[in-house]
């Protein structure tokens, strides 16, 4: 029996080969780089018999150092594309190149530098070990200074207004302080831009991807878009969002004719109108005729769609009444005789409710023609034409009873009749003369005339008899006037020399 070899006192850690592991007893064995290296093998058997040592292998291979000055330069602020560059190494055939976070090289070259494409946003290092011809490799260089891959921020979005009122996200509040909130790339600064101006201060989007920011609606559409910054640029506008501020309550009014609700909402617009007779429970409106008894009370109001509500609006239905109303009527003009007028014509009719309890005149009607058709009265009512007409007239209260047709004739006659004398002979110095007149509207004339000697007081006017002569003689004064059925006149002189 042998004695075991002498252990071989390397200074460097030595690697045991299983024979019955590895085919036909080869191996590779990693050993660290030396300028020189000296190899020596036994076997050792099961039993622990050692083998005698193989001859001496001796190899030799020039050292690489780590390489220095490693530094990572972008193309620009923010790029994926950074350029590597180091000290060259002595004795280096090849250089790999390692990105933080991988454990395989991103790449192998022959040059000092290396161009790399960061495949996304985040902060990299680098690192480079150098290699030999033979593929010895030698120790990481110190890593690279940081560079930083970030592309600009996608447009945020506004989801919520809050808090809403009344109908749920319909884009109407009555509510003047609101908070938005909506996504935006974390840690990006948010500025919300409300109707074309932009807010200060902006708010910062948080670690989750989200931001809410306080703003004040102004009455009426507020538009509101926004934009996220930061170190990769500004982004795109979000896509516009729209709350509207109303904060009027709707206007309700009950009309007793239709027997409906007429209501008045610029705003969001009407949800719900809730109404009542008498002691019941309050109701919905739904376009239903409403019928409230005499004496009875109908109460309502109006909510729209923001929740703004007006305050309760009361009918009270007239009580029973079965007397007619009575018109009054005031006819205004100049007034000439036998009813007629010689101006423009004006009139105004207005009416009381006699009936106890009265139920209150609810309109005048007026005619024209007869009867034939009826106009409501709103105002007085001007006549300025020539000629006499007929106006009826008639008042209605709210329990529908009626007054009986009244009526007015209007006559108005704007001009004056006509009036001359004819010279029909003349005799031994005295002039034969006759009067005619003539008005075309009112009929019957009324004539005088007077004739005044010279330098003598004139006298007092006779009435003429169609066709009858006066005689003038020399130096008298022939005086004639004719007065029509309106008392409009017209007046003439015939004056002998």
């Amino acid at each position: 029996m042998s004695r075991p070899a002498p252990r071989h006192r390397a200074d460097r850690r030595v690697r045991v080969v299983d024979p019955e592991r590895v085919s036909l007893g080869r191996a590779a064995v990693a050993l660290p780089l030396a300028a020189t290296l000296t190899l020596s093998g036994v076997a050792v058997s099961s039993a622990a018999w050692v083998s005698a040592g193989t001859g001496a292998i001796i190899a030799t291979a020039a050292a690489v150092a780590a390489p220095t000055h490693v530094a990572a330069t972008q193309q620009s602020a923010g790029s994926p594309t950074v350029t590597v560059t180091w000290q060259a190494v002595a004795n280096a055939s090849r250089y790999d190149v390692y990105r933080s976070g991988t454990t395989a090289p991103v790449g192998t070259v022959t040059e000092a530098s290396y161009v790399d494409t960061l495949p996304t946003e985040g902060t990299y290092t680098y690192r480079v070990v150098a290699r030999t011809g033979t593929n010895w490799v030698g120790p990481s260089s110190a890593p690279s200074g940081q560079v930083a891959y970030v592309v600009e921020p996608g447009a945020p979005t506004i989801a919520r207004s809050t808090p809403d009122s009344g109908t749920m996200d319909d884009g109407f509040t009555n509510v003047a302080a609101q908070t938005l909130s909506g996504t935006a790339r974390p840690g990006s600064s948010v500025t919300i831009v409300q109707n074309g101006t932009a807010l200060t201060p902006p708010v910062t989007a948080t670690t989750s991807g989200t931001y809410s920011a306080p703003v004040t609606l102004a009455a009426g559409a507020n538009i509101f878009t926004a934009r996220a910054a930061d170190a990769g640029g500004a982004s795109a506008p979000s896509t516009p969002f729209v709350v509207s501020l109303d904060q009027v309550a709707p206007v309700t009014t009950y009309d007793a004719t239709t027997k409906k609700f007429e209501i008045v909402e610029n705003g969001s617009g009407v949800a719900t109108t809730y109404f009542k007779v008498g002691s019941a429970s309050y109701a919905v409106y739904e376009q239903q005729q409403i019928t409230v008894p005499p004496g009875s009370t109908l109460l309502f109001y109006s909510v729209d769609k923001a929740e703004n509500r007006e305050p309760d609006k009361t009918y009270t239905a007239a009580a029973a009444d079965s007397t007619p109303p009575k018109t009054t009527r005031t006819v205004s003009g100049t007034q000439g005789v036998n009813d007629w007028y010689t101006s423009s014509v004006s009139l105004e009719l207005s009416a009381t409710d006699g009936g106890d309890p009265a139920s209150g005149v609810e309109r005048i009607d007026y005619s024209t023609d007869g009867g034939q058709t009826w106009t409501p009265y709103s105002t007085a009512l001007s006549f300025s034409s020539e000629g006499a007409r007929t106006i009826s007239y008639r008042a209605v209260d709210n329990r529908g009873n009626t007054e009986a047709t009244q009526s007015v004739e209007i006559k108005i006659d704007l001009t004056n009749p006509t009036i001359s004398a004819q010279m029909v002979s003349t005799s031994k110095g005295v002039d034969k003369y006759t009067l005619s007149a003539a008005d075309s509207l009112t009929g019957p004339l009324a004539i005088q005339y007077r004739v005044t000697a010279k330098n003598k007081t004139p006298g007092v006017y006779a009435t003429y008899a169609l066709g009858a002569e006066i005689g003038v003689n020399s130096g008298d004064v022939l005086e004639y006037r004719v007065t029509d059925s309106s008392g409009r006149t017209a007046a003439g002189s015939v004056t002998k020399q």
